[in-house]
């Protein structure tokens, strides 16, 4: 996320689908886990904020970027060519000195399961930053080596319009555990609640609009280097990326959700733009 939050929290086309937005595979969001992210005690050291380590590949679309061999941001599998990021991890849109990483687990010894690609191309909105400071914070990366679908690697799910308020969903990284804390060694998971945009705009008077989505759960939230990683909310089995994590002030302060760019809101952009 950034802190304010400004931290740094830093399509094959398939005819069976009904929805228009076919650069979304329908084969998709399924955990190889049957019960993936559960509730567990809270442990000094298990968090990514107020979280769990998760156990190895829980949540096979969430990868990670790295910026010259060094932790840098999250990022969603949506198909074998393009994956979502937040704008504000790639601003300048040059991919120099990035890589894209898949089935990864403990930074520091990569299991079997990691898969490794360069980037081709970065398409940030348009709108980024417009109207507001975080408007639009999205971004599509385009994957040179696509990765080897498996049962530790596959696509997020579509999103649907719905506004999933109330709704548990999943957040998940290797973010620092607290502001300011550097990245973990481990991949960890937490799961929040999505908050009304009504009850979000109190503390953030002015700073929302509809490309975001708010979640929140007491002690609980995203951090510095979970941006750009995924909200997902587990529909039957398989798990929709509904936000990407944006900004938001502090980490878990109990009186400022998480905010997070909101996926529904861009799917006619990246319709357009993840050919």
């Amino acid at each position: 996320m950034l802190q304010l939050h400004a931290v740094m929290k830093t399509f094959i086309l398939i005819a069976v689908l009904p929805c228009v937005f076919a650069q979304w595979l329908s084969d998709c969001g399924k955990s190889k886990y049957d019960n993936p992210a559960p509730e567990q005690q809270t442990d000094r050291f298990g968090r990514i904020v107020g979280g769990w380590q998760s156990r190895l590949n829980e949540f096979p679309y969430q990868l990670r970027i790295t910026m010259f061999d060094r932790h840098h941001c999250g990022a969603v599998l949506v198909n074998r060519n393009w994956a979502l990021t937040a704008a504000h991890c790639v601003p300048s849109e040059s991919p120099n000195g990035l890589k894209l990483y898949a089935g990864s687990h403990t930074r520091s010894d990569p299991p079997s399961s990691e898969q490794e690609s360069t980037i081709l191309q970065i398409k940030n909105h348009p709108s980024f930053n417009d109207p507001l400071l975080w408007s639009n914070d999205i971004s599509l990366l385009r994957i040179a080596s696509p990765f080897t679908f498996n049962e530790n690697v596959t696509v997020a799910c579509e999103p649907r319009t719905e506004d999933y308020v109330n709704k548990t969903t999943t957040i998940s990284g290797w973010g620092g555990t607290m502001s300011g804390e550097l990245p973990t060694d481990e991949f960890r998971y937490t799961n929040v609640e999505v908050v009304a945009q009504q009850i979000c705009s109190e503390p953030y008077p002015d700073q929302l609009d509809e490309s975001m989505i708010c979640a929140a759960k007491l002690g609980r939230d995203t951090c510095q280097g979970d941006s750009g990683g995924p909200l997902a909310y587990n529909r039957d089995g398989r798990f929709e990326v509904i936000g990407i994590t944006s900004w938001g002030r502090g980490c878990a302060l109990p009186t400022h959700p998480g905010v997070y760019a909101k996926v529904s809101h861009q799917l006619a952009w990246i319709k357009e733009n993840a050919d």
